[in-house]
Order: structure tokens, then sequence, then C-alpha cells
């Protein structure tokens, strides 16, 4: 191969167990703004947990946000 060989990052099995979560957001009509639910834990069923007649339903791990402004201030990581 003449290359590099791309493949995805191993995945954190420790840190899963360690109760990694996901931030919610849902919207029951397309005028709405996705608004943030709250959280869940990483690999539930995120509709036992917030149940309803959604339009939409987005997760992210927490782990992938990066503050700018947190708390009307600037973050410490910006």
């Amino acid at each position: 191969m003449g290359g590099p060989i791309h493949r995805p990052p191993a995945r954190d099995h420790a840190a899963r167990e360690a109760g990694l979560t996901v931030r919610v957001y849902g919207r029951t009509e397309y005028a709405e703004p996705l608004a943030e639910l709250g959280s869940a834990p990483d690999g539930s069923d995120v509709r036992a947990v917030h149940s309803g007649d959604w339009l939409e339903l987005v997760t992210f791990p927490e782990t992938s946000i990066h503050w700018i402004i947190r708390r009307g201030e600037p973050a410490d990581d910006a």
C-alpha cells in the first residue's frame, strides 16, 4: 500500500462504562427551533427517556461540545 490507512478511532470502552451522556434536542414543528430537552445516558433509548410526538429528535455527545461563551463569559477553551 502506498498511502496511510484511514481507520475510525478506537472506541473507549472504559469511558463508556464511566457514564457518558448525550445532549438531547427536539422540536414538534418545523417553525420551532430545536430546543434542549436535557440529557440521556449514552447508548440508551432516547425516545423512552424523552417521550413525545417529535418531528425531530437529535443527540450528540457532551464530549463534542466546544464552548465559546459560557454563562455570559468567554470560555477557557475558546
